[in-house]
Order: C-alpha cells, then structure tokens, then sequence
C-alpha cells in the first residue's frame, strides 16, 4: 500500500525529500482534490488546529510544484542535448568566445516532508468522510425509493454503484500509511516542526473517525509522542512570552496547536482511563482567539472579528467558538462532574 522507501530519495547522495512522483500518488484530479479539501474542510471546523485556507493554498502551491518540476525534467533533456551541440559549435568557430549564462529564475522551494504527509493524512480523512456520505446519500435514497415504491429504484442503485467505484482507487489507509511512511523518512534527518505536529494531530483524528483503531495500543501512544514534541518546540509556552520571535498568525497558529494536543490528552486518556500527561498549571499558552477564518492569514496584523452567528446551534457556524468552549470544558477537572 505504500511506494518504495527509494522514492524519497530523488538520488543516491540526496536526504529524504519530497519528490514529484511522490507527490503524483496523492488524488490529482482538481475536481476530486477540491471534493476531497472540502470534506476536510468541514471535518476540521470542529476541531480547527490549523488554518484550513492557508493549508489548502499550500497544498495547490505543492500540486503546483511537482507539475513544474517535471516540466523542468523533460525540457531540461532535451536542452541538455541542445547545449551540448552548441558547446560544440562555439568550441569550433568560436575557440576564444566565453558566451555569458543568462541568468534565469530559480525554481520555487520544494515543499518538506512533513507538510507532504499533513496532506496525505489530511487527503485519507477526506476520502474517509466522502465515501461516508455517499453511503449515508444511497441509503437514503434506497429508503425514499422503497417508500414511494419508484419504479426506477433499481436504476438509483446502479448510480450509486457507479459512485463508489469511482471512489475505490482513493484508499484513505493508503493515504494514512503514506504519511506515515513520509513521516518516517522525516524524522530520520529533519528536526520538528509544526507541520510535523498538525501531521501527528491528523493521523490522531483519523484514527478516532475511523471506528476501528486501537486506542490503547496505537493512539495513546502516539498521542504521548505528539505531547513530548510539543513541549520540546515549546508550545506549552505562551508566544507572548518571546517578544519579537513570531507574528500573529504564527503565534495564534501555536496557541491552536496546543490546546488540540491538551484536548485530545484529556479525551483519550479519561477513554482508557489513564491520568493526562499535560498536568494543570505546566503551560502558559493562552486559548486561541476566535477568529474570521477566511480573513485571518500570514499577512494579519490584527485579529479578524469572526461573522455574526446565527441563532440555532448549526454546527458549520461555530467554528473556533465551539473548539474554545471544547478546551475549556476539559480544564474543568473531571471528578468535579461527577
């Protein structure tokens, strides 16, 4: 389910790295990535850990990369063929001539590894909460065809067959195992990062959304990981405190990331029955603002007021408000609910 560890090596001497043909396993179509980016999308507006806006205008940038790459791979063949024989002509009629290089743009930087497998795992939840609804929509419309006794009832199932087809060349634990395996490859040269912990914080919601992991045997210690990474980047530390060091966004980005890793510490933990990691009172990291998402990006100098809600408790309107009444519930201790 997972390519070869030689992919991440674009040549023998290389550190691991992301590569074009890496890049070409995730879905390409822009009809399906826009499909997949939106399931995600509303997946995460429950549990905002990272700027989905900003995360997707990189993951277009990433696709964007790749296809350049190989552009630059084919022509760059064929103008080699094209210089050598020109070399040739010059070193013949032109013995004394040393022809200026013109100076051409460099290419852009190269996306790391571990924004690479934050995508891949982002890409299998979204393929996950696809083929959901599309199981949940041909369930429905069985029921509404037996109901009405539709004589084309038969003609709704083939439909719907025709729909998971498409879908089964997108398999979500393809798409988890290429994180983790890109993340593998990370961890062996490159030092931490935050997309390195969205990445842990992903594989994290995935395995919770996907019914069937072991929370005791895989997740709990995976959630320990992400904690230890946590504090050793110094997210357990508010940005305030390093006057100068980060921006808003990147400061608020830091804030989000932690108070994930200190709500999933509670949630799991008090699901096996463990005490959390993150003890009260070993962190300074404020709550993170609520914010108008789609207005808030690196460039931000000030905190965007979020959009009016309306009354009537629709989930896709709560955004960040939800998520902070979330990590404020779980700083409530738990044996005083009880």
């Amino acid at each position: 389910m997972v390519p070869a560890f030689s992919i991440y090596y674009p040549t023998s001497t290389s550190q691991a790295a992301v590569t074009p043909s890496l890049v070409a396993l995730l879905p390409s179509a822009p009809t399906i990535r826009s499909r997949i980016a939106t399931a995600v999308e509303q997946t995460m507006k429950m549990r905002p850990c990272f700027n989905v806006k900003h995360f997707r205008t990189r993951t277009e940038s990433m696709f964007t990369w790749a296809k350049e790459e190989d552009g630059r791979g084919a022509a760059g063949t064929s103008a080699n063929n094209a210089n050598a024989k020109a070399d040739l002509a010059r070193s013949i009629f032109f013995p004394t001539t040393c022809a200026q290089t013109p100076v051409t743009p460099g290419p852009r930087p190269a996306p790391t590894l571990s924004f690479f497998a934050s995508v891949s795992v982002a890409y299998a939840l979204g393929v996950l909460v696809c083929k959901e609804n599309e199981t949940t929509s041909d369930i429905d419309t069985q029921k509404a065809g037996v109901a009405s006794k539709n004589p084309r009832l038969e003609d709704n199932r083939a439909t719907s067959s025709q729909k998971a087809a498409a879908w089964n060349k997108y398999s979500a634990s393809g798409l988890f195992a290429l994180s983790r395996q890109a993340m593998t490859a990370f961890e062996m040269v490159h030092t931490y990062d935050l997309d390195a912990v969205i990445t842990y914080l992903l594989q994290i919601i995935y395995l919770l959304h996907d019914s069937r992991s072991r929370v005791a045997h895989f997740l709990y210690p995976l959630l320990g990981k992400v904690i230890h990474i946590g504090q050793m980047m110094g997210l357990s530390t508010d940005p305030d405190e390093f006057p100068g060091k980060y921006n808003l966004f990147e400061a608020e980005q830091r804030r989000r990331i932690w108070w994930d890793i200190y709500y999933y510490d509670v949630f799991v933990s008090d699901a096996i029955g463990q005490a959390p990691s993150i003890q009260d009172g070993t962190f300074t990291t404020k709550l993170p603002a609520d914010v108008d998402e789609e207005q808030f990006g690196l460039p931000s100098t000030s905190l965007p007021l979020p959009l009016p809600r309306r009354a009537g408790g629709d989930p896709t309107e709560v955004g960040f408000a939800y998520f902070i009444q979330k990590c404020r519930f779980v700083l409530v201790p738990l044996y005083t609910l009880f």
